[in-house]
């Protein structure tokens, strides 16, 4: 087994709330720490063995943080918040990214913002430095940063499977979201390497029957 290395971290700057997300960077030993008050601040673990040293703090938004992860290549922290908002923020070089700011100025597909579900966990592809993949309980998706994002106007999701090789370049390079549903609910997706994905779902039939009889009971005759 590989040797284990511990960090403890003392957050002396405190402030009153708690810790909702925290993400980690083993290569720049960079620690991304969310807080109940929307705050997001980034560490350096390697400045001091038993203490933190705030390397900086992203500009505040108001809503919550859902999930948050530090991409491997770029060590670029991309952020999702409760009202469906994407940031991608450079550690090194302190500030938003060049494509977290064309997105903010764009804006995202109303589709899109419109989702009620929240994003739940985000991770990368190490060979496609380009893509992130994120998801919630109903859809994965990839966003691929190299190509245009979607208008209003454009089709967001498409239920359709492709009928020929056509359809499926025109689909692959039409915008930047590619996105599945065909897990549902999807409790985690990951990869396990550059050509293994691992997706976790748990049909609804079997949460709801393990709920109490009073709590899953149809009422008024439904």
């Amino acid at each position: 087994m590989g040797e284990f290395k511990v960090h403890r971290v003392r957050f002396f700057n405190y402030v009153p709330s708690g810790i909702r997300c925290v993400a980690y960077n083993n290569q720049s030993n960079r620690l991304a720490v969310s807080r109940t008050d929307g705050t997001v601040e980034i560490y350096n673990l390697s400045a001091n063995y038993f203490q933190e040293k705030l390397h900086c703090t992203v500009p505040a938004y108001n809503f919550p943080v859902t999930a948050m992860a530090i991409a491997p290549n770029t060590n670029n922290l991309v952020i999702a918040h409760s009202d469906q908002q994407v940031f991608e923020y450079s550690i090194p070089d302190k500030q938003y990214t060049d494509w977290s700011r064309t997105v903010q100025k764009q804006g995202f597909h109303h589709l899109w913002l419109q989702r009620d579900t929240p994003i739940t966990h985000i991770s990368f592809h190490p060979k496609r430095p380009m893509h992130i993949l994120l998801h919630d309980a109903y859809m994965f998706c990839i966003i691929d940063k190299s190509l245009p994002l979607p208008n209003d106007k454009t089709l967001l999701y498409n239920p359709f499977p492709p009928t020929n090789e056509s359809d499926v370049i025109r689909r692959r390079t039409a915008h930047a979201f590619k996105i599945s549903k065909i897990y549902k609910p999807l409790l985690f997706m990951d990869l396990l390497d550059e050509r293994t994905l691992v997706a976790v779902e748990r049909p609804l039939d079997d949460i709801i029957a393990q709920l109490p009889p009073p709590i899953k009971k149809k009422k008024f005759g439904t």
